[in-house]
């Protein structure tokens, strides 16, 4: 049998225990239960149909975007960037037919462009972004 120093073995077993100890308190716990993270396959084929892709006059008070996706974007949350100002999280898309989904968006400023983004960002692993179009209010 090998026997190593005193003070090599007490290193080797440190080494050891805090793998172990790094590993279990990384935090990742992936997805809450019931929440499905979207399919990058749907999030690229992924179109703004209401308001349509590149629309003016788009009421302010629009309440929702529609977008055509293979049922992939759902689970996936609208974000809306002003082409000047802050980005801000709408809701998250559910199926709204075999070829759509559908996410409530609040009340928005006037004569504003905004770019239409689906996003995975948070319980999901990784981050994934797909613009999906965009519009401008009255």
């Amino acid at each position: 049998m090998i026997q190593l120093p005193r003070v090599l073995l007490r290193v080797v077993c440190a080494m050891v225990a805090l793998t172990f100890t790094a590993c279990a308190g990384s935090g990742a716990s992936g997805p809450a239960p019931g929440h499905v993270c979207p399919a990058i396959v749907g999030l690229r084929s992924a179109t703004l149909v209401q308001p349509a892709n590149g629309a003016a006059g788009v009421s302010i008070a629009i309440g929702s975007v529609v977008a055509t996706s293979d049922t992939g974007l759902a689970g996936a949350q609208v974000v809306l960037a002003p082409a000047s100002g802050v980005a801000f999280d709408g809701g998250i898309f559910t199926v709204a037919s075999t070829t759509t989904v559908s996410a409530a968006v609040p009340a928005l400023a006037a004569h504003t462009t905004y770019t239409v983004t689906g996003s995975s960002i948070g319980e999901c692993p990784g981050t994934t972004e797909w613009t999906i179009g965009s519009f401008t209010t009255q």
